[in-house]
């Protein structure tokens, strides 16, 4: 059973941090649908990986095309987030690991 892409009723803390859930459950389980519901799929949207900077839903999707190719197992720990009563913006931290293998050499 593939997991819900929404849960009812989510505080907006709770949809911050489903929304990083969302994102890396998809990875792992290499569903492309719930990566893409927590993923902004405008102009908008940055991601940031070291010093590579990719922006613009398109190019996001496709950065992260390869990571659907291997197998993922991401963890993330210790979630704090930062929303003010009304805000349409927040701030997050995490501890976060991943390991990225190809199926061959899993």
């Amino acid at each position: 059973m593939s997991p819900p892409i929404t849960l009812p009723s989510p505080t907006p803390r709770e949809a911050i941090a489903d929304a990083l859930s969302r994102c890396t459950l998809g990875l792992d389980t290499h569903s492309r649908p719930l990566f893409g519901s927590a993923c902004l799929q405008d102009s908008t949207m940055a991601v940031a990986i070291g010093p590579t900077v990719v922006s613009g839903w398109p190019a996001v999707s496709a950065f992260f095309e390869r990571v659907f190719h291997v197998i993922t197992m991401h963890v993330i720990t210790n979630v704090r987030i930062a929303v003010e009563d009304g805000a349409d913006t927040a701030t997050l931290s995490a501890h976060a690991i991943s390991y990225h293998v190809r199926e061959e050499d899993g």
